[in-house]
């Protein structure tokens, strides 16, 4: 059974031992590379298992270029605009009972935060949040902690329904890492390291040196086993008095900061953890063919320098998904833009919003009070115009921040994957997702959307209980009776058709209707739905189908697939499912839907092209020549601006797709999505050189016809060592969340209370891999 924590009350900082950092060898150490979110939980986990067992010290040293706690992704300091797509209450990084965790901390979830700051400001809140998690907090919390601000004011206003800017989770984050260090047991250290890793070696003779030793006697070793190479000098956080030694190290504590330091560019650790996060790719064929096209590459948007794109420009934006919805805040919003609420009647135009003199009361600049309804956009004067298109052309459905309770039971799946997983332990053959997982899949979204009428639309009880009944024992929805349909739901268009689950494109579109007003209509109708939610029976359908991806993430784990099924079945439901549950919150399709009527964004549409367009005489040349001729000196390829740092201007390429009636001139292309981190095709050097080493290999499945076919990921085993190209773990090289996607699986969903998250369940396992079960258990 779990059993609660206490963080204990502590302002001291634990004095460095004086051993340089690059020949420790008396605590155990830990190396964690990258301070984002999983690298910060890790750290927690260690500190809750270091508590257990007082008679072991241990020293972890926590290493990212970025701020640790928040990481790159999670910059406090980040623009407002940019929002979450989960709400205050789903969002969370500490353990519960639900992930099988030996130690819990009871911690607040980021909603519960929120009230605690509002009311350290005295400006309310408190009042629904937990005593244990009010606890924590007053234990966790520094007496000078004062985040900016604006930052009290955003949780203020907080709602349990809030979709935050992102920079109130990057505070959260923040406090969570100081709180850690603040309340660290005394047998454990910590120093952070202001510097990015670049390189890992085995350190000869160690355990981890595969050529050094038998595999019984690398398992004994007590010896560092991992050299870490940074980047230049790290710079260490510590107390003010750490500064000035040549050595120096240090505890982040709550009177530590942040100091260059003359320290070696490596250390030697135990035991590494790789916590890297969205990693680069290198983007291969998304490349243009002509180097002087203004081309920002696949990336999140904080990696990128969007006012180097110069005001009025027209931008091609090929993506429908967060990260090109992130890309459109920042060049309009972000360039002064203001929304309004659209009056009774007022159909958002464009005269009413270029104009200036809008229809509407301005809206404060928090997106938190963004009123629902229609919206219509004020203009700035200084945003380009937004031309949209992605490969298939469908958007993501939005996030509702309730999909009603009917989405939570999955009853058929669990007892499907609990069939499969004793077939496939009796006999040994792999599972096939398509005939004996998905069924259940759907099975249990037709079942939610049926009760859920039944609770909003009055639909006959009796009747829908025989339908969700007949559903359950056939698993079959193709072959349910139609007498049992019509008695349930007599109208045929109003009965549960997973073909509607995704948004697809008319083919042909409707007769007068372009992309643009299609993609219009579809962000208004399509935010109008999820903010219903549980008042619409179709969430209910869309949140079950979504949430099936944590249980089947976690059975798939065990490479029960054969690469077929994988590939041709599990794959297609994983982007489903990430069409459905990873969307953008309402309000940013309102916002779309606004930006549309003023002529901000447009649709191109699906399959897009680029051209190359001549200096002479601007005809069209085909997307594979080259242009010649031109005297205009060419961009650096993957940058919007010319080394001299002037904006690039000018339309030097065109764009067309399926959906547009003519090819239309543009001056930059912006790759707006987020690439998976691929091992082989890895542009990170530290990923890069796991690879040159052999220190790392690919995961694979197995093929239908024998044998086995590598995927994208990094191999990792049940508890998350990494397997080398032997097909042994590595010792002392743990590897988390993105990389290993293929293997771990929905590893881009951050924990939500409650929920058996498995972001939390490996990062507790890692940790207690590392330090061990305290005696007794």
């Amino acid at each position: 059974m779990a059993e609660d924590i206490p963080a204990p009350v502590t302002e001291s900082v634990h004095p460095s031992s004086g051993v340089p950092l690059e020949t420790a060898v008396g605590p155990h150490s830990v190396a964690i590379v990258g301070a984002g979110p999983r690298g910060t939980s890790v750290l927690e986990r260690l500190s809750a298992y270091a508590a257990t067992v007082p008679d072991r010290t241990l020293h972890v040293h926590v290493c990212d270029d970025a701020e640790a706690g928040p990481g790159e992704i999670w910059d406090p300091e980040q623009p407002r605009e940019l929002l979450l797509n989960a709400t205050a209450r789903q969002l969370t990084l500490f353990t519960d009972e639900t992930i099988g965790a030996a130690r819990v901390r009871n911690g607040p979830d980021l909603y519960e935060w929120t009230q605690l700051i509002a009311q350290r400001a005295g400006l309310g809140g408190g009042a629904s949040v937990p005593a244990a998690a009010a606890e924590l907090f007053a234990a966790w919390t520094a007496p000078d902690y004062a985040p900016a601000a604006d930052i009290f004011a955003l949780c203020a206003a907080t709602r349990e329904d809030t979709f935050l800017p992102r920079a109130v989770y990057g505070e959260y984050l923040r406090w969570y890492f100081a709180g850690v260090v603040r309340t660290a047991p005394e047998n454990m250290r910590v120093s952070v390291h202001r510097a990015r890793v670049v390189g890992l070696r085995p350190v000869a003779g160690s355990r981890a040196d595969a050529d050094s030793c038998a595999e019984e006697s690398r398992a004994a070793a007590g010896e560092a086993g991992w050299e870490v190479e940074f980047a230049g000098s790290p710079e260490v956080a510590g107390p003010p008095d750490s500064a000035g030694s040549p050595e120096a190290e240090g505890l982040q504590g709550s009177a530590g900061r942040t100091q260059r330091a003359a320290v070696a560019p490596s250390l030697r650790v135990n035991d590494v953890v790789l916590a890297l996060g969205w990693v680069s790719n290198d983007p291969g064929p998304a490349r243009p063919d002509d180097p002087r096209i203004a081309w920002l590459p696949p990336g999140h948007v904080l990696r990128h320098d969007l006012e180097a794109i110069p005001d009025r420009a027209r931008v091609v934006v090929r993506g429908l998904g967060l990260t090109a919805m992130d890309i459109i805040a920042r060049l309009t919003e972000g360039r002064g833009g203001v929304y309004t609420a659209a009056s009774a009647g007022s159909g958002g135009s464009e005269d009413s919003a270029q104009a200036g003199t809008t229809q509407g009361d301005p809206i404060v600049d928090s997106p938190v009070t963004l009123p629902r309804g229609p919206l219509v956009y004020r203009a700035s004067g200084r945003e380009p115009t937004v031309l949209l298109a992605s490969n298939s052309g469908n958007p993501y459905r939005c996030k509702p921040a309730d999909y009603g309770p009917e989405a939570a039971d999955h009853t058929l799946l669990h007892a499907a994957i609990a069939r499969a997983g004793a077939r496939r332990a009796a006999t040994g053959e792999p599972v096939d997702f398509a005939a004996e997982l998905y069924p259940a899949v759907l099975a249990d979204a037709a079942i939610a959307y049926y009760r859920a009428r039944v609770r909003l639309d009055g639909a006959p009880v009796a009747a829908t209980a025989e339908l969700c009944a007949a559903i359950a024992a056939g698993g079959d929805l193709g072959a349910v009776d139609e007498e049992l349909l019509a008695a349930a739901c007599p109208i045929p268009a109003e009965r549960f058709d997973p073909v509607r689950l995704r948004p697809r494109v008319p083919s042909p579109l409707p007769a007068g209707q372009d992309y643009t007003a299609w993609l219009r209509d579809f962000f208004a109708a399509d935010a109008a739905r999820a903010e219903a939610g549980p008042a619409v029976a179709f969430n209910a359908a869309i949140g079950s189908v979504s949430a099936a991806r944590g249980p089947l993430a976690a059975f798939t784990r065990g490479r029960v697939l054969t690469e077929e099924s994988f590939r041709t079945a599990y794959q297609p439901f994983r982007t489903l499912g990430a069409r459905l549950g990873g969307g953008p919150p309402p309000e940013r399709y309102r916002q779309l839907a606004a930006l549309i009527d003023a002529e901000v964004v447009a649709g191109l549409g699906a399959r897009p092209t680029v051209r190359a367009l001549t200096d002479s005489d601007g005809a069209l040349r085909g997307s594979n020549e080259t242009l010649t001729g031109s005297d205009q000196a060419p961009a650096a390829p993957g940058a919007a601006s010319h080394p001299s740092g002037e904006a690039l201007t000018g339309s030097v390429f065109v764009c067309e797709s399926a959906h547009s009636a003519a090819p239309v001139a543009a001056d930059v292309l912006i790759d707006g999505w987020l690439a998976n981190p691929m091992l082989v095709q890895s542009a990170d050097p530290l990923v890069c050189g796991l690879y040159a080493a052999g220190l790392v290999r690919s995961s694979s499945l197995e093929a239908a016809s024998g044998g086995s076919i590598p995927t994208t990921s990094i191999d990792i085993t049940a508890d998350n060592r990494v397997i080398g190209p032997a097909g042994r773990a590595v010792p002392g090289l743990f590897s988390l969340g993105l990389p290993n996607d293929d293997v771990s699986g929905h590893s881009f969903v951050s924990p939500h209370p409650r929920s058996g998250a498995n972001f939390l369940v490996e990062t507790d396992r890692v940790a207690l891999t590392i330090v061990g079960a305290p005696a007794g258990e």
